[in-house]
């Protein structure tokens, strides 16, 4: 599977995001591009009982299930992802630190 195009990933926006065994993680609210290939690589996702907390999930090898977007990783390890600020772009350091995650 590839990273979707970036029309299809901005469509996920306000989407319900679920881990590979169909468990709720949360609600897609932003999609950050490679900074590279200007693929999309992240999608930033509102998580946590009241939707407090914003996590970042990898795109790659994400598909559409329904009105659901799907990822191949399980939720608590998205929940456990470290805890970077959406502010718009993730720097080199704060990328490397999502991938070793």
């Amino acid at each position: 599977m590839a990273t979707p195009s970036i029309e299809t990933a901005r469509g996920w926006r306000g989407r319900v995001m679920v881990d590979r065994d169909r468990n709720r993680i949360g609600e897609v609210v932003d999609i950050y591009l490679d900074n590279e290939t200007d693929r999309p690589e992240w999608a930033v996702v509102r998580t946590g009982l009241f939707g407090l907390r914003s996590t970042f999930a990898p795109l790659a090898e994400a598909t559409e299930v329904g009105e659901q977007v799907q990822i191949g990783h399980q939720r608590a390890q998205v929940k456990d992802a470290p805890n970077i600020e959406p502010d718009g772009q993730l720097s080199q350091a704060e990328e490397a630190e999502l991938y070793r995650h």
